[in-house]
């Protein structure tokens, strides 16, 4: 089987994270070299170097980045047990290399403040327990086999380490309740970050009046419903203005006028589908977004029915107002279609059947058709598709 080549990009990205991990492990190994030479020429212990610089190279190793990122792989709960259990091993050896294995329980708790803020829990709280004890127990069995050096008596060091261990236990349980607040905090805090982020997203693209979509709010659906497109089937954009809704204002006053639009938009979700969209575009302009229309019938049907239930009066407090509506429309089969050539062929559209309507005489203006309908015949609904 022929040899297969990672990309060239891959082996770029291999190369960078080998020379942080590299580069890590040098700075390390160059400090313990020093420390080292600074210890021989003060008269101290003069320990193998090699053992030092590998054991303690590894263990800084494990907070790498790259490392961090490969540990990360696999089960989400085995992360960060595998993690203090290498670097647990890992400074065994170090602090065994070093003659100081009374120091193990506290590079164990300062390995845990690293950990437990990124995996907050008793799981890796616990881990981190059994791991400084564990370690710590071993080395001195090692110290008292003579397997594992050390540069303090016996009797001082067992005792040294012992304490240290209980503190690190009791810095354990701290740290974990502190990092276990800490993550709710952040939890709570995105949340709230999430809420606020929908909340300015729900006031940017809704009408404050009627809660209806705004002309914002149609702008994203609109390219949605008409990549959504059914086959055979057509997005229909329906524009509504109402007539006389300005003598309402004039003579009743804008509080009257803003819950005839209140109620204008209850009654125009009655007579749209599940999918569909109601948009509130201007002072008294609605749309209703229609989707999978199978022809322009269909759009007959709920323009009818808008101008029905827009026509009946409404009651606010001691005054009934009425109003009439003017429409029209546009449907598009074609995905591609620009949703603001949509708008334009749409309000167009309804203009011209306002102007219609405008220009018949009194008697006839009842009769005048939305532009765009098919013939309604005789004032009766039209076919529900």
């Amino acid at each position: 089987m022929a040899h297969r080549s990672p990309p060239p990009g891959r082996v770029g990205a291999l190369l960078r994270d080998a020379w942080v991990v590299a580069r890590q492990m040098l700075t390390v190994s160059a400090l313990l070299t020093v420390g080292w030479y600074a210890i021989v020429a003060a008269g101290g212990p003069e320990q193998p170097l090699l053992p030092q610089l590998l054991a303690w190279s590894l263990a800084t190793s494990m907070s790498a980045r790259p490392v961090v990122a490969l540990l990360n792989r696999g089960s989400t709960a085995g992360r960060p047990v595998l993690r203090l259990v290498l670097v647990g091993v890992l400074s065994a050896a170090g602090v065994a290399s070093s003659a100081l294995p009374s120091l193990y329980p506290v590079i164990i708790a300062g390995t845990s403040l690293i950990t437990l803020p990124r995996s907050p829990g008793r799981r890796t709280e616990a881990a981190a327990a059994v791991v400084m004890v564990g370690g710590s127990v071993a080395l001195l069995a090692g110290v008292q086999a003579g397997v594992v050096p050390t540069a303090l008596p016996v009797g001082a060091g067992t005792t040294v380490g012992g304490a240290l261990v209980i503190a690190g236990l009791v810095f354990l349980r701290y740290a974990g309740a502190l990092s276990t607040e800490l993550a709710a905090s952040r939890t709570a805090l995105a949340a709230e970050q999430h809420l606020r982020v929908e909340q300015l997203h729900e006031a940017s693209t809704h009408d404050p009046l009627t809660g209806l979509l705004n002309r914002a709010g149609l702008e994203e659906v609109v390219p949605d419903a008409l990549a959504e497109g059914a086959p055979g089937h057509g997005t229909a954009l329906l524009y509504l203005d109402l007539d006389a809704f300005k003598p309402v204002n004039d003579t009743h006053g804008h509080p009257v006028g803003d819950a005839l639009l209140v109620g204008v938009a209850q009654r125009l979700r009655t007579v749209v589908r599940p999918g569909d969209h109601v948009a509130r575009v201007g002072g008294d302009e609605f749309v209703l977004l229609l989707r999978a229309v199978a022809d322009e019938a269909d759009v007959a049907a709920v323009a009818w029915r808008a101008r029905q239930v827009v026509g009946e009066p409404v009651a606010v407090g001691e005054v009934r107002v009425v109003v009439g509506v003017s429409a029209g429309w546009a449907v598009s089969h074609d995905a591609s279609t620009a949703w603001e050539s949509l708008v334009v062929r749409a309000d167009q559209a309804m203009y011209d059947a306002k102007r219609a309507r405008a220009a018949a005489p009194p008697s006839a203006a009842g009769a005048v058709q939305d532009v765009g309908a098919e013939p309604l015949g005789g004032g009766q609904q039209p076919a529900l598709r």
